[in-house]
Formats: structure tokens, C-alpha cells, sequence
């Protein structure tokens, strides 16, 4: 996606639900403060969003712009509905929110914003969800001068959900995470987040496998703080390693 697109997709929601500003939460939050993001940051065709002051109407949203719909037929990207517990980002996320000004579409009365993730947040966000192309995306940010390792592991302890920074392993998966096993919900939307022993099995990278055994994976009840802990120079050891890892592979 380009920023020209991203910045179709928010005018186009601005017309559907008549609103003028959005969060956007997803991957492609990136063009908003980083409009020249490395084309390996643009591989996705959506862009998460939801009306500021209204996420229920993210629903519209994805009925006239979502995966599918003529919008996305006509145009070949598109927008998902989602709301704002979709966000997994640190505390503050929401102060930390990047104004992007979007040109309005033609004979419009529209003027709409973009409210779009902290690249910090953003990164970690895409950690806690935990998918190979989520570590992807946090190790080419990383590559690409994008993020810093101290302000990311500053904020892991800030995350919903707990993650672990295990310190440098032989692969390159930079992060392995576990969250409650509590669902999300948003009207007309039931969001199921994985228990810790499966988030874990399923995030971790073959390199953190050694013969045959699966990674500890810690109960965050056993935190005192309830969240994560060793978020210091283990956690900047374990994002500086992924960093290395994204420039070799360049």
C-alpha cells in the first residue's frame, strides 16, 4: 500500500459513515508518521481503522469498503472495521497517536484525520499478536532506523498482555509472547485471543525449539506486577539481535 492509497481509504470512510476522524491500528499505521516506510512495511492491502467517536459504525465501514466489496474490487486494497480493544498496544497509546490530515475526496465536506499508532506502539502491538510476518514487520522497522530498542523495551511492561524478552537465541524470532485467554468483543465481532501455553507454541520459531522441547512459557500470574518482567538489557539485547538478524538477511 502507498500513502496516496491509505489516504483514499480514510476519505472514502469519512464519506461512508460521515465522520471526520479515525484511528487507524493496523500495520499500515505506519504511513501516517512514516509516509516513505520501506516497501517491506506496505505489504498489507487493508487498513485497520474505526470512527473516533463512534466504533460501532466500523461495521459500515466494512460493509462498504471491507475485503470483497466493490471498493476492493475496483481498487485492489481495502479497509477493516475494527475497534479500539483491537489495539494491543502499551498504555498510552491512545496520548501517543500521530495526526495525519487526509485530503478530501472530491466535492466532499468531509475533512478527515487520521489518528494513526506510534511506530513504537505499533511494533509492539504487532509482537503481542505474534504471527511470522508480525516479527517481519518488527525486524524490518528495526533495520530501518524506523524504532529504537530502548524505547521499545521501555514499554513492554505497559503491554495488556505479557511478553517474554528472553535475551539473544540462535534464530532471529525476536520476541515470544502469551496472553490471557480472555476474548475481545466489538458489536457484531467476537475476537478470541489464544491462552498462554498456546500463543507461545504456536509464536515461537523453530530456532527456539532444542530437540523436540517447547520454550518455558511463564504464567503471568506468577509476575508481581501482573505483566512482564526482564524488559531491561534482556529485552534491548533480544530487539538489538532481531535488528542484526533483519540487516543480514538484507
Amino acid at each position: 500500500m502507498l500513502r496516496h492509497q491509505f489516504e483514499h481509504l480514510v476519505a472514502a470512510a469519512a464519506n461512508v459513515v460521515e465522520a471526520d476522524e479515525f484511528v487507524v491500528i493496523g500495520s499500515q499505521a505506519i504511513l501516517g508518521p512514516c509516509p516513505e516506510a520501506p516497501g517491506s512495511l506496505l505489504r498489507s492491502l487493508e487498513v485497520d481503522i474505526y470512527p473516533s467517536d463512534d466504533p460501532t459504525k466500523a461495521d459500515l465501514i466494512d460493509g462498504a469498503l471491507g475485503d470483497g466489496s466493490q471498493f476492493h474490487r475496483s481498487f485492489g486494497y481495502y479497509a477493516h472495521g475494527v475497534g479500539p480493544e483491537t489495539a494491543k498496544a502499551p498504555a498510552g497509546w491512545r496520548e501517543r497517536l500521530i495526526r495525519v490530515d487526509v485530503p478530501p475526496r472530491l466535492n466532499s465536506s468531509r475533512r478527515p484525520v487520521a489518528w494513526c499508532l506510534e511506530p513504537h506502539d505499533l511494533v509492539l502491538a504487532k509482537c503481542v499478536a505474534g504471527r511470522e510476518r508480525d516479527w517481519q514487520f518488527a525486524r524490518d522497522a528495526l533495520a530501518a532506523g524506523l524504532v529504537n530498542t530502548d524505547t521499545l523495551a521501555a514499554r513492554v511492561s505497559d503491554l495488556p498482555v505479557r511478553i517474554e524478552l528472553n535475551g539473544p537465541s540462535a534464530g532471529c524470532s525476536p520476541l515470544s509472547t502469551s496472553a490471557s485467554d480472555q476474548p475481545t468483543h466489538r458489536a457484531g465481532m467476537t475476537r478470541d485471543t489464544p491462552s498462554p501455553r498456546a500463543s507461545a507454541h504456536a509464536v515461537a520459531a523453530p530456532a527456539d525449539v532444542v530437540d523436540g522441547e517447547e520454550p518455558e512459557v511463564a504464567d503471568p500470574a506468577s509476575s508481581p506486577s501482573g505483566c512482564c518482567h526482564g524488559a531491561g538489557q534482556l529485552g534491548r539485547d533480544r530487539l538489538s539481535h532481531a535488528a542484526a538478524c533483519s540487516a543480514q538477511s538484507r
